[in-house]
């Protein structure tokens, strides 16, 4: 039997990341058209773009949910995502107490120390 392939704690996820608001406009895309892929150590900040952010609380559960392979369509009530200040992502705002919802594809991962 193969040995499961799925994230847990201490791992560094690989994947391609599509955020969108209620009304389906994407705030967020990474890892699509030659971008790098979206890069964070669970339970900690993400590194990227040669400066450090936290990454919400609700991905870093989704992610560490899945298995290497999968797609997964995600649902982030405002508590797991940017709360009642909202954020100013990529390409749109996130207003206050939002839901956001999240296509992740997890492509790989590392343990890392």
């Amino acid at each position: 039997m193969k040995k499961c392939e799925k994230v847990l704690f201490n791992v560094k996820p690989q994947l391609k990341l599509i955020g969108k608001l209620q009304d389906r406009t994407a705030f967020l895309k990474k890892g699509y058209e030659d971008e790098h892929l979206f890069e964070f150590k669970t339970d900690e900040c993400v590194y990227w773009a040669c400066h450090v952010e936290k990454v919400i609380d609700g991905l870093d559960r989704a992610v560490k949910n899945m298995k290497k392979g999968e797609i997964a369509l995600v649902t982030i009530r405002p508590e797991y995502a940017f709360g009642p200040s909202g954020s100013s992502q990529e390409v749109a705002i996130v207003l206050p107490s939002s839901t956001v919802y999240y296509e992740v594809e997890l492509l790989s991962f590392v343990k890392v120390r």
